[in-house]
């Protein structure tokens, strides 16, 4: 990576570290997961196909543990850097992680209130049927809530692969 880090040095050698490992897993991804074939296999449990993830994530790990061992071996960063980038990364997994939970719950409270037959089993909760305007807004906000929690679980698995990363570098 180069240059020694300080303040705003650490946080721009995070932040390329992680962009080049997204490209490098978003490349995986596409060509490993994200196929017929990956499909497929996860369907049938191919132990060939399994084998295949775990050896190309161990030349990711592989690759970029050593990149941070290297440039902590130059002292580009320190391990206290390194920690305290960990505690970040876990940190903001456990804010996604309860976000994810109250999302899960206001979906569950929305079908609740409206989108089952909870009205037609309790009589006093609604008179008339539900608005056509509000079963879309409520469609809209399930849509939305979904969205929010695949990108939010997404950027967890990014975070724990580059907490892996500097485990396996020490």
């Amino acid at each position: 990576m180069s240059n020694k880090t300080t303040g705003n040095g650490t946080v721009n050698y995070f932040n390329k570290l992680r962009s080049d490992y997204l490209v490098e897993r978003k490349s995986h991804l596409e060509t490993i997961l994200m196929t017929l074939y990956g499909l497929w296999s996860r369907l049938i449990r191919s132990k060939k196909y399994l084998s295949g993830i775990i050896m190309a994530e161990q030349v990711m790990i592989n690759k970029y543990s050593s990149i941070v061992k290297n440039d902590f071996d130059a002292k580009v960063i320190s391990k206290t850097d390194i920690k305290k980038y960990k505690a970040a990364l876990k940190g903001a997994n456990v804010k996604y992680k309860q976000r994810s939970d109250f999302l899960v719950i206001m979906v569950s409270i929305i079908s609740l209130l409206g989108l089952t037959t909870f009205s037609d089993k309790a009589p006093f909760y609604m008179d008339k049927p539900i608005p056509f305007f509000a079963v879309v807004l409520f469609l809209l906000m399930v849509i939305m809530a979904a969205i929010e929690r695949i990108n939010m679980n997404s950027v967890v698995a990014e975070n724990e692969e580059l907490i892996n990363i500097f485990d396996s570098a020490f």
